[in-house]
């Protein structure tokens, strides 16, 4: 025996033909039952001799319909419920008939379906896909000690404040040191024509409140911060320093309080900035004494070199 004869044969188009014309009668209903009108029948008829079809309508035709009742007590729809059987039973059947034709090509080899075994060994032979590093995401750069920043440089000393200019309301004063008393409060000049600054603070243009006081008038008249109320934003307060350099200060707002509500915070407290703040009596007069205080605030806006010539305002 040759080695063709042990090669499965191809599917015959004349059965392919066969197995859809199967299905297509069962569908029409043609081959599943007789035409009474025409008195043939399927087994009568030549064409159909030995043809798969004849065997698959007996088949229908011999199958006890043990699901319907006798004609005599079927309800008045029982036909339509005959017909509806009818189709079931085709559709089951054409259900049949696709599965035979699936393992019919399976079997010839139609279908090029893979073992388990083949797909272990494809997935072992594949290239392995390139392998990827997780790496912590950034949390930012890292900075050596190279290269942080440098600190900022130490703040200049200023000199003493020795002069003070209020053009606005003519003042030109000198300012002499001041300090604290017993009770807390701020001491005042002796003479009514100079200003004091609080030495406990920081000299005007360092960073916090330089606080300078005067008095607002005396027995003979107007002091040297009589005027002081007058003054608006922005107008300039300028400050000699002991060295020549000077300091200018532009006023931000003017305040009114009694004594006993006194904003110690607000005049002496730490700031971000260099600012100044003048102060001298207000209010009522009671007992030889002015009850209240008027207090401006300003802020550094330039600061000046000492003139070349050393001299000093």
């Amino acid at each position: 025996m040759s080695d063709d004869a042990d090669q499965t044969p191809d599917p015959k188009p004349s059965d392919i033909d066969a197995e859809l014309a199967i299905m297509a009668d069962v569908v029409s209903g043609g081959a599943a039952e007789d035409d009474p009108e025409s008195g043939s029948s399927s087994e009568d008829d030549p064409d159909t001799e030995g043809h798969p079809a004849g065997a698959v309508d007996r088949a229908i035709e011999d199958t006890p319909e043990t699901d319907q009742p006798p004609e005599a007590d079927r309800p008045p729809d029982a036909e339509e419920a005959g017909k509806v059987s009818t189709v079931s039973r085709a559709v089951s059947w054409l259900a049949t008939g696709a599965a035979v034709t699936i393992l019919v090509l399976w079997g010839t080899g139609t279908f090029d379906v893979p073992s388990i075994r083949e797909i272990v060994l494809r997935e072992d032979s594949a290239d392995p896909s390139p392998s990827v590093t997780a790496t912590a995401p950034l949390t930012g750069a890292e900075v050596t000690p190279e290269q942080a920043p440098p600190p900022p440089p130490p703040e200049v000393q200023r000199g003493d404040p020795s002069f003070i200019e209020i053009p606005a309301i003519g003042v030109r004063a000198s300012v002499i040191p001041l300090n604290t008393m017993e009770n807390g409060e701020l001491e005042v000049p002796t003479d009514f024509a100079q200003t004091g600054w609080w030495q406990g603070g920081p000299e005007p243009g360092e960073r916090g409140p330089s606080v300078i006081a005067g008095h607002v008038d005396s027995v003979n008249g107007p002091a040297v911060f009589f005027a002081l109320e007058e003054l608006v934003f922005d107008d300039a307060i300028t400050i000699t320093r002991g060295d020549g350099s000077s300091a200018v200060f532009a006023v931000r707002s003017t305040l009114n309080v009694t004594k006993e509500e006194f904003p110690s915070d607000l005049v002496y407290g730490e700031t971000d900035d260099a600012q100044l703040r003048l102060i001298t009596c207000d209010g009522g007069f009671d007992q030889g004494s002015y009850t209240g205080n008027l207090i401006i605030t300003a802020e550094l806006v330039e600061e000046r070199p000492p003139p070349e010539s050393g001299a000093i305002f």
